[in-house]
């Protein structure tokens, strides 16, 4: 059977809350993001849901990181539509510190491809994202 739920990564910051991201299931039997922030005693602090709904197909998060201002970026493949041609961006979210989604950011490879950021990197000069991309072969 498919789960309608499924997390893929969290991470937990100096105070004990823990974060986690992955997706669930919607109402059109397609996937959104989903970012849980756990407090310390497991009470839920806030959910936040990513739905690309151009085309309401499946968006997913595989790696989630914090950085320093209690920011929370999550990256993952949202599925776009290209000439009819259904394929997957790269995904990166970035929400703040009370769950609010600042930004969300695409990257659409040369082929029109499937694409997929599988891990977030928070550096001192800017956030790191890698995955595949397909070029076409």
């Amino acid at each position: 059977s498919i789960s309608n739920e499924v997390a893929n990564d969290l991470v937990i910051d100096a105070s004990g809350n823990v974060y986690v991201a992955g997706f669930t299931k919607n109402s059109g039997q397609s996937n959104d993001v989903t970012v849980i922030k756990y407090n310390s005693n497991g009470d839920s602090v806030w959910i936040n849901k990513y739905n690309n709904a151009l085309i309401n197909g499946s968006d997913k998060a595989n790696s989630i990181a914090l950085d320093n201002s209690g920011n929370c970026y999550v990256c993952g493949y949202s599925e776009t539509s290209n000439n009819f041609v259904v394929s997957d961006d790269f995904l990166l979210i970035k929400y703040n510190s009370s769950g609010a989604q600042q930004w969300a950011v695409k990257y659409n490879g040369t082929a029109n491809g499937e694409d997929r950021a599988e891990q977030l990197l928070i550096g001192t000069t800017g956030i790191y994202v890698s995955g595949k991309s397909w070029n076409g072969n």
